[in-house]
């Protein structure tokens, strides 16, 4: 089944992007990618042989990889010889290496039989959420970038556009229902309305990541304050938000998982030219990536230098400091993980020489969207003041575009990069938060009318919800973690050992232990210790106050929370079966 191009979304995003280059936002369907550094929770023995065994294969690969550093960092200047470049060995493996020719078209839940657990099989291509059929794209390179990047025609986005700062949350949320409703009533899922797919294209920038927010803490205080109604009416409006954000934005991921395909064997290699691609979507996704790379590896260049900073002089008050900085899994046994400062260095000094390799190919640069050229020269500018100059005497004059148009664009290109995976594109969207917060200072655009709701957690807060303790079992983990209150200042701190990327000090080398222990369990006895635990609780009738460091004076088993949870387990839409396709209406 074929993706039917919207026609308004197309002929929209070709209008905004002749005009001011704008981009939307996108909420993909993600693609999980396992690892070889999984704690192999809820793996049988078998499938964790299997799983040490493939650790062992990528170990192997990362030894190499090393070794291709070092002796690539102890030759000459690279620039020299632009085909010469570092050989890329990839650490996380590819769906293809662990599930090989079977993986399906999309992503789907299937059965393990020995642990009888759902387990995510990654699928080839991104899914169309309302076709349930994986997102194709259109042949026409113009067509495609307009697919990338959807925008509404002009009628359309006056007619929906929000008055921001001036309009209210409720106003913002009766406005998105109305566009969405048809007959009254938001359609069966995962169908959609035309209205509200135009409503979401023309205000994207003004909803994203904090209407969700807003509308999940409105829904926490419906819980907090029992009032059902409310609870079902912004949980059915945050999924049929994430619906049309899947739906208008998987073309985006589709992208840029082709582009991360291109660009991954070719780390290192300083003719960027050879493989970026030459259309212009291709370019965009590619620069996106690149740059998403380069943000990555010098946040892990600064956390090495910290780290091996902080592991000369380990004492109890930088010991935990220590452990939540960098990139956990390299506490993992056989871990596969690049963290030491030696080679973060050289990954990262290769990943800013193909940034720049990039952009000084006028083949490849020009012509980007503006947005991402304006980000790569802001962050050459030094100082807030300097750089809002800039934007307005310089860039935006030579674009031929105003001020608040580029402050959209880069708003819309935030909730862009959000929206992809954490690891590695967190980094490079913080960098871009700071600078339109930095563009912002003195406009209307610094003003947002959803403040008041997701940061005041005071009690006045149209957001506010009641948080409460939990019983806990008085045997279990988190009483015995309670114990350690106010004793902080006697732990233990290990001493310091020499150290290898497969020999760290593991503060959680008893996991692997564990884990073997509870499947030993489930074997001889047929259920878990915590199932087991839970129900000698009930039957006894037990109950664990928690100390009163933890309880902060909140009070205790409200019991709201597990009521709201009992509604999600009977919503189909939180189901992990099949879904039917839907359609636009």
């Amino acid at each position: 089944m074929k993706l039917i191009v919207n026609r308004s979304i197309l002929i929209g995003a070709a209008l905004t992007l002749g005009l001011s280059l704008s981009t939307d936002a996108f909420h993909f369907v993600t693609q999980p990618r396992p690892t070889a550094t999984s704690l192999y929770m809820g793996m049988s023995r078998k499938a964790r042989r299997e799983q040490e065994r493939l650790d062992q294969k990528m170990e192997k690969k990362n030894k190499k990889f090393r070794d291709t550093l070092e002796n690539e960092t102890s030759e000459d200047n690279p620039e020299d010889n632009p085909q010469q470049g570092v050989a890329m060995v990839n650490t996380n493996p590819e769906p293809d290496e662990v599930f090989g020719d079977d993986r399906p078209d999309i992503s789907q839940f299937v059965l393990d039989p020995e642990t009888k657990m759902k387990k995510l099989i990654p699928g080839k291509f991104v899914m169309d959420p309302i076709s349930r059929k994986p997102v194709e794209l259109h042949a026409d390179p113009v067509a495609r970038l307009a697919q990338m990047f959807p925008g509404v025609t002009k009628d359309v986005r006056q007619q929906h556009r929000l008055n921001f700062p001036d309009i209210e949350v409720p106003d913002i949320i009766e406005k998105f229902r109305a566009a969405c409703e048809v007959n009254g009533e938001l359609p069966k899922f995962p169908s959609v309305s035309q209205k509200g797919i135009d409503f979401v294209a023309a205000n994207y920038d003004l909803l994203g990541r904090r209407f969700t927010r807003t509308l999940t803490r409105l829904k926490m205080r419906s819980a907090w304050l029992k009032e059902k109604e409310n609870i079902v009416k912004y949980r059915s409006l945050l999924h049929h938000y994430y619906l049309i954000d899947n739906y208008l934005h998987a073309p985006f991921r589709q992208i840029s998982v082709d582009a991360e395909n291109r660009l991954g064997p070719n780390f290192g290699n300083l003719d960027v030219a050879s493989y970026v691609g030459k259309e212009i979507y291709e370019r965009t996704a590619a620069y996106i990536v690149l740059k998403g790379m380069q943000c990555t590896w010098e946040k892990k260049l600064r956390d090495a230098n910290l780290i091996e900073q902080l592991d000369g002089e380990r004492n109890p008050d930088n010991w935990y400091t220590t452990l939540a900085i960098g990139d956990p899994r390299r506490f993992q046994p056989q871990t596969d993980t690049i963290w030491e400062l030696k080679d973060c260095s050289a990954i990262c000094a290769r990943s800013i020489e193909m940034v720049k390799a990039f952009v000084k190919d006028p083949n490849l640069y020009d012509g980007l969207p503006a947005e991402l050229r304006f980000l790569e020269d802001a962050l050459s500018v030094k100082g807030g003041a300097a750089l809002r100059k800039y934007m307005v005497e310089e860039f935006c004059p030579k674009e031929g575009i105003t001020p608040e148009s580029l402050r959209e664009g880069m708003r819309r290109l935030m909730q862009q990069i959000h929206q992809l995976s954490n690891d590695p594109y967190m980094d490079i969207w913080q960098v871009i938060s700071k600078l339109h917060k930095a563009m912002c200072v003195g406009t209307d655009d610094a003003k947002c009318p959803y403040e008041p709701y997701i940061n005041n957690p005071s009690k006045d807060s149209p957001g506010y919800f009641q948080t409460y303790t939990f019983n806990s079992d008085p045997n279990g983990l988190v009483a015995f973690m309670d114990e350690s209150l106010g004793e902080a200042q006697k732990v233990e701190v290990p001493q310091k050992q020499e150290s290898t990327p497969q020999a760290v000090d593991n503060p959680f080398e008893s996991i692997d232990k564990l884990q073997e222990s509870l499947e030993i369990f489930v074997e001889e006895f047929g259920q878990s210790p915590d199932d087991r635990g839970v129900q000698i609780m009930s039957a006894e009738g037990a109950e664990y106050i928690p100390p009163k460091e933890r309880a902060l004076n909140r009070p205790h088993d409200l019991g709201w929370y597990e009521d709201l949870l009992k509604l999600w387990d009977s919503d189909p839409k939180g189901a992990y079966g099949e879904v039917p396709a839907g359609k636009i209406i």
